[in-house]
Parts: C-alpha cells; structure tokens; sequence
C-alpha cells in the first residue's frame, strides 16, 4: 500500500490530465486560501447581481464561514424539494467526498438526505473536499470503505469535468454536469 504523500500525488496528477483544477491544503489557513483560488477559477463574474452557491460537507468542513470566503450567496443543502430549484440556478456546487481514488483521479459521493448529489451536477461547476486520509489507490480500496449493512441508496464516481463526444468525435464538456471541476485535499499527510 502507498503511503498518503504517494496517494494524494497520483490522485493529483490523474485529476489535473481529466482537467480538473487541484489544491493542496495543510492547514486551515492554506484551506481557505485554496476556497479562494478555487472560486476565482471555477466561477466566471457575473456582474447582474448575487449569484448562488450550493454547498453540502460533513461535520469535519462545519467550522468554514462559506460566506466570508465566497462573494455570494452561499445555501446549505437541506433535501427538501426547494433545494432543487436553488440548485439548478447556482454557479458553484460545493461538496464533501466519501473517498477520492488516486488511480483514477476519481471521487466517489453517496447521495443521502444530507448530502444530494445535485451540487455536484446541476450547476456549471464543481468543487470537492477532500480529506487527505480518505485518498485510496484503487476504487477496490474505496469500495471496502461502503459502510455495510447500510449502504447509502446511491454511490457516484466522478472522474473529471463532464464531457461528451459526437459521432464525429468532437469533445465537448459541461453537458451533462460540471464543465469545470476542482479538488481541494485537506489535512496533513
């Protein structure tokens, strides 16, 4: 098995090939410095009014003041059926991981009441939490980390920004998800 510095590396090298934006946080500050950077990167200005970010995190991301750090106005995921409007008009959906997969550059989000996977799909970019200690190698790996016998009703890979391909083999992205994704892994190593 690799060690976490190994791991969190060719998790970072796979996800920026598949076009995903990464940062490396230690420490808090360095976190909230890499919120920063991620939403000057990932959100384009939008000068007609407040735009809307929707965010859902574990309890271990509780202690970030969204609002401080993100020019907007920042909703947390409830479940209710309101949500899905909200969501489908943000710029930004922010949300934690269950695992991130270095051999893939992949991250792996169940979907409960209190993490929806509609931040990480309906608006136009993606940002994902990543706990340093929950970098796997393979998706084998992430897949041991299931809590059984309650497995949560829906599990979801994602490997990148969204894209797609014409018959003619045209990529284009940001048609069924996210057109710009990023990772920020936090924690010590």
């Amino acid at each position: 098995m690799k060690e976490t510095n190994a791991l969190i590396e060719e998790f970072r090298r796979r996800w920026q090939a598949l076009g995903g934006l990464f940062f490396r946080a230690e420490n808090i500050a360095q976190l909230t410095e890499s919120i920063r950077h991620a939403w000057d990167e990932l959100v384009v200005a939008d000068t007609d009014g407040l735009q809307t970010v929707v965010y859902w995190a574990d309890a271990s991301w509780d202690g970030i003041n969204w609002s401080a750090l993100i020019p907007a106005n920042v909703v947390r995921w409830d479940g209710s059926t309101a949500m899905r409007s909200v969501t489908e008009r943000a710029v930004l959906g922010i949300t934690g991981c269950a695992w991130a997969i270095a051999a893939t550059g992949s991250v792996a989000l169940y979907s409960t009441p209190e993490t929806g996977l509609l931040p990480s799909v309906l608006p136009p970019s993606h940002l994902v939490l990543v706990r340093a200690d929950d970098v796997v190698e393979t998706v084998a790996d992430g897949l041991r980390r299931v809590p059984r016998p309650a497995m949560p009703p829906l599990m979801k890979i994602v490997t990148g920004p969204s894209m797609t391909a014409d018959i003619e083999g045209t990529l284009v992205t940001g048609v069924h998800g996210p057109g710009r994704v990023a990772a920020i892994v936090y924690g010590p190593s």
